[in-house]
């Protein structure tokens, strides 16, 4: 049932406000408000960073600057490429003295095993065969050395291809093959 006021007849009565509807309106603004403001960041962030870009781009697309970076692109590649020559002189260093170590090796090896009276004139070493010249005063001279070679462990096959008998020494030819640790013996 409506109500009526007996006493003031013609004044509209009023309703009770409903609380729930403005406390739900407030709620959507103070919600809304943070929502906006991180939106229109947003855009002014985007519009910065689309500014940056277009500055970047501008750098970027500039002919002196393409250039400096051409010459620094052709110097970081000599760079390289003196640096890759650098590594292989170093590795071809090494391997030079490494073998001019093992070189060391061998004569040392070679010049401990020979008895008093011989005497070298010429060694040669090609794959991995070594010649040895010389002379000295017996048969039995060269064939000490031939044996003294042998029981090092470092030479095999071990001949003596040309003796001949001079005035006063004997000349010799010894050859044999070198046995390397750790390599292919058929190299």
């Amino acid at each position: 049932m409506t109500e009526f006021n007996f006493f003031k007849p013609f004044i509209p009565v009023k309703r009770k406000r409903n609380y729930k509807k403005l406390f739900f309106f407030v709620l959507l603004i103070a919600l809304m408000v943070p929502v906006g403001y991180y939106h229109g960041q947003m855009l002014v962030d985007l519009n910065a960073s689309n500014e940056v870009i277009k500055n970047l781009n501008q750098f970027l697309e500039d002919p002196a600057n393409q250039r400096t970076v051409n010459e620094v692109i052709k110097k970081q590649e000599t760079v390289d490429r003196y640096l890759l020559i650098r590594d292989q002189l170093l590795n071809s260093k090494a391997q030079i003295n490494s073998e001019f170590q093992v070189a060391a090796y061998l004569l040392d090896l070679i010049n401990q095993q020979m008895p008093q009276e011989l005497f070298l004139t010429k060694m040669s070493l090609s794959s991995g065969t070594l010649e040895i010249e010389g002379y000295c005063d017996s048969f039995d001279t060269i064939a000490q050395y031939a044996y003294n070679l042998r029981v090092t462990g470092m030479f095999n096959d071990v001949m003596i291809p040309t003796v001949s008998r001079g005035e006063t020494y004997t000349n010799f030819t010894i050859q044999c093959s070198i046995k390397w640790e750790g390599m292919d013996e058929t190299k």
